[in-house]
């Protein structure tokens, strides 16, 4: 068999790009290991409603971020309580199918297309109370998300 010049080209491109992944991929040994996100699941079935903090009653144990799985409010939600402080170990991770996403008042946050709240796959940012009811072109895209108190 003969290799035509641009084959050739080809084959030793495609050679070069998998000694330089495969150099890539190895970790250092001393390198800090990333945090593992926080997996949410939206719940399957409707179980009625889910309760929001009132803006008086807001404090760190009982703000949350409200989570639909439809648009405007829509389908089975959840509203998650947590320490807020958008380090890299405050990655919440989501199921991808979230359709309206609201932070309860005194947050801000970030959403992501990918699991690790890469500032690369960073979808929406600086979202505030009350939230946005249609996620629009990021529908059931949103796979991650870090809020932050202002």
């Amino acid at each position: 068999m003969r290799f035509s010049g641009s084959m050739f080209g080809l084959f030793v491109a495609f050679v070069l790009f998998v000694s330089f992944a495969a150099a890539v991929a190895v970790p250092y040994a001393d390198a800090d290991p990333i945090p593992a996100p926080i997996s949410l699941a939206l719940p399957a079935a409707e179980d009625g409603e889910v309760a929001v903090a009132d803006s008086d009653e807001v404090t760190a144990q009982a703000t949350g971020i409200y989570i639909c799985r439809d648009t405007n409010w829509g389908g089975p939600c959840f509203h998650p309580n947590g320490p807020w402080n958008g380090g890299p170990e405050r990655c919440y991770q989501l199921d991808g199918s979230a359709s309206s996403f609201g932070p309860d008042p005194g947050l801000t946050c970030n959403l992501y297309t990918d699991g690790f709240c890469s500032q690369f796959a960073m979808a929406m940012s600086a979202i505030r109370y009350p939230g946005i009811p249609n996620l629009g072109n990021f529908n059931d895209r949103i796979r991650s998300f870090q809020c932050f108190w202002l």
